[in-house]
């Protein structure tokens, strides 16, 4: 009896230390959570119940636990090495079996897939909006295309300017070759429908009537106009805010460009443009539009949305 009880004791501790050093081995290994054994004591029994003078039958090995808290998390230069801070797992499909995992080291298979070790899909929601929202009813694989990025025709120019209000009228008509025709311009590029990139200048000449000034627009040389005239007007309050044109936009005509694109049709917002006594400049010039890009890396934010980041400057949820 004491043999035996000396044995469960042994087989006890060797299961532990199994446990033990399995831990120990997988200290290393992505997204293991390490297991405890727990024992319980073997009553010795009668016909009668649980013997009050007889010892124990030993100890075993009721439970092998895994510990699942949060572990630590370690940054390596790989976008594909991932973490979960908190609950939940990954979920990845295996030929339409669904599995989970805490591990997150992906990689992408030749067919742009992201996978773990094992080739296992790693499963995501569809985004919409760009990600603003997700299709929570469906999962899908996380695929990394190679194919470039659209591109975007520019529609809309933001130009936060100031004009200098002590500027005189030039005494010429505008003429955009000749720099004495106006008292101030800037530029900026902006793209076609196929992503090809031309110059746009907007050309300001102050009129003979105090805070109205004339602005001209023209794209790689040629001129577009607003409503079929060659210009259009801004007006200033003595406060030196903006008054024209009403809401802060002018609407330009189409712009046909070379190459095959379609035609260009932009608004600029003048909102913050603004009159006073100081040098005439730009502190804010930008537009909505790019050329197209290719694939250079992927990027997670912290919500866990994956963004594919493009050549362009631009990203896209996946």
């Amino acid at each position: 009896m004491s043999f035996r009880i000396a044995l469960s004791g042994l087989d006890a501790a060797s299961t532990d230390l199994s446990v033990t050093g399995n831990n120990i081995a997988n200290a290393s290994t992505t997204g293991f959570k390490k297991s405890s054994a727990e024992f319980a004591d073997v009553y010795a029994t009668s016909f009668a119940g649980v013997s009050s003078t007889t010892a124990g039958s030993g100890v075993r090995v009721v439970a092998i636990n895994q510990q699942f808290t949060q572990g630590n998390i370690n940054f390596t230069d790989n976008n594909l090495d991932l973490a979960l801070n908190g609950e939940g797992f990954f979920v990845l499909n295996d030929n339409g079996d669904q599995s989970y995992t805490r591990s997150g080291s992906f990689k992408v298979d030749r067919d742009g897939n992201v996978v773990d070790h094992a080739g296992n899909r790693l499963q995501v929601f569809s985004p919409v909006n760009n990600g603003t929202s997700f299709n929570t009813g469906v999962l899908q694989d996380l695929t990394l295309s190679t194919a470039d990025g659209a591109p975007h025709v520019t529609t809309s120019i933001t130009a936060g300017l100031n004009l200098d209000s002590s500027q005189a009228q030039p005494a010429l008509a505008f003429d955009s070759s000749v720099a004495e025709t106006y008292n101030y311009s800037t530029s900026l590029t902006v793209y076609d429908s196929l992503g090809a990139p031309h110059t746009s200048t907007m050309f300001f000449a102050k009129t003979a009537v105090d805070n109205i000034w004339d602005t001209f627009m023209e794209i790689d040389g040629t001129p577009v106009t607003v409503g079929g005239a060659a210009s259009a007007t801004m007006q200033f309050d003595q406060s030196g805010a903006l008054i024209l044109p009403a809401g802060g936009n002018v609407v330009y005509d189409a712009f046909a460009p070379p190459g095959g694109a379609g035609p260009i049709s932009m608004t600029i917002d003048y909102t913050n443009a603004t009159q006073f006594g100081s040098k005439s400049g730009v502190n804010d010039l930008s537009q909505d539009g790019y050329a197209s890009g290719r694939l250079s890396g992927v990027d997670i934010d912290s919500s866990g949305v994956v963004f594919a980041r493009f050549t362009n400057g631009q990203s896209r949820a996946l």
